[in-house]
C-alpha cells in the first residue's frame, strides 16, 4: 500500500497502520541521514528520536505529504550541528563498535558494480550538492519542497543542482540520468542493535499511545481526590463558619 493509502488509514483509526508506515520510512531516513552527516551512530539515534517526535503527533498533519515533509525537515533541524559531513562516506565498511561494544553495524552496503564510480563521486560532493540531490532524486520531493527543508532560496538550490549535475554527470552509468543513477543509489543498512540498547520503531509509537491512555485514569483519579479533601474540608470546618 501507498504511504498515503496507510495515512488514511491511521486516520481512520488503524494502528498497525502506523507500524506499516513507519516500516517504509525507516530505511530512507536513515540513509538521509547517514549521508548528510557521516555517523551511523548519530544517524541511528536520530531516526528514533525524529520518528518519535513527528509520528507522535500524527493527529496534526492534513496529509501523507505534510507528514513526510515534517520526517526530513525535523531530521534537518535535529541534527543541524553535525550536518553536511565533508568527510568521506565509505562505501562499505566492515562492522564497527558503535557504542559500549555491543552495538555493531552488521550488514554491509551492497551495491551494483557499475554504481561504484558514481557512489564514490557522490560521497565528495559538498553538503549542499549532495542533498539537494538526495531530496530531488531519491526521495522525490519537488524544487519547492527542498528550498524548504533545506531553508535556502530555490535559486541557492539551483545553482547547488547545476554545480552537481556538472560534477556527477562523467560518473553516470551508460545510458542514465542522473536523476535516474541517485534514485537508484542503494539505502545505507540500518545497524543491528542490542536489544538492551534499544527498541522498535513500532515500540516507541505504542510508547506514545500509552502515555496517552495513562493519563486519561490519571486525571479522573486527581479529580476524585480533589473533590474528596474540598468535600471534607466543607464537613469539617463549614458548621463553623455559618453565622
Amino acid at each position: 500500500m501507498t504511504g498515503s493509502g496507510l495515512f488514511n488509514e491511521i486516520k481512520e483509526g488503524s494502528e498497525s497502520a502506523i507500524d506499516h508506515l513507519l516500516a517504509s520510512k525507516k530505511e530512507s531516513l536513515y540513509d538521509y541521514l547517514y549521508r548528510m552527516t557521516g555517523d551511523r551512530h548519530l544517524s541511528y539515534r536520530g531516526l528514533y528520536e525524529v520518528t518519535e517526535a513527528v509520528f507522535g503527533e500524527l493527529t496534526r498533519y492534513g496529509s501523507y505529504d505534510e507528514l513526510r515533509f515534517t520526517l526530513y525537515s525535523t531530521s534537518r533541524r535535529f541534527n543541524r550541528e553535525s550536518w553536511n559531513a565533508s568527510t568521506d562516506l565509505l562505501i562499505s565498511q566492515k562492522p564497527l563498535p558503535l557504542e559500549e561494544a555491543d552495538i555493531f553495524l552488521e550488514e554491509e552496503l551492497s551495491i551494483d558494480q557499475d554504481l561504484l564510480a558514481f557512489e564514490t563521486a557522490f560521497s565528495k560532493l559538498n553538503g549542499g550538492e549532495r542533498e539537494v540531490l538526495l531530496l530531488l532524486y531519491k526521495v522525490g520531493f519537488t524544487q519547492k519542497e527542498v528550498a524548504k527543508i533545506m531553508g535556502v532560496a530555490e535559486s541557492y538550490l539551483k545553482a547547488q543542482l547545476k554545480a552537481a549535475e556538472e560534477k556527477m554527470t562523467p560518473h553516470l552509468p551508460n545510458g542514465e540520468t542522473l536523476s535516474e543513477t541517485v534514485h537508484r543509489l542503494p539505502c545505507h543498512p540500518l545497524p543491528e542493535i542490542h536489544m538492551s540498547h534499544t527498541m522498535a520503531l513500532s515500540q516507541v509509537i505504542e510508547n506514545v499511545r500509552n502515555s496517552n491512555r495513562s493519563r486519561r485514569p490519571l486525571y479522573w483519579i486527581l479529580g476524585g481526590l480533589i473533590l474528596l479533601v474540598f468535600g471534607y474540608l466543607a464537613y469539617t470546618y463549614g458548621p463553623s463558619l455559618l453565622p
